[in-house]
């Protein structure tokens, strides 16, 4: 954005940038793999299905009352 914006403009877009080290979600928690609402950027990437980040979620070490809002919100987030 920044070297686009000056390629046209001859400008900066913006002299501050700040970084933050928390990724959240959808629902805006905080993403982690104890409460199994990560998703691996690669398999995005590739285009992974459904059934394959519902696989991860319950291969995992969660309780069992999280694998199944996770898998919720998986379907959800993913249709």
């Amino acid at each position: 954005m920044v070297m686009m914006g000056f390629m046209l403009t001859d400008q900066l877009p913006f002299k501050d940038v700040f970084l933050h080290p928390i990724v959240r979600d959808a629902q805006g928690k905080k993403m982690s793999k104890s409460t199994g609402n990560v998703i691996d950027p690669l398999q995005v990437i590739d285009g992974c299905e459904l059934q394959v980040l519902v696989d991860n979620i319950t291969s995992g070490n969660l309780d069992s009352k999280d694998i199944t809002r996770s898998v919720e919100d998986k379907k959800k987030e993913f249709p």
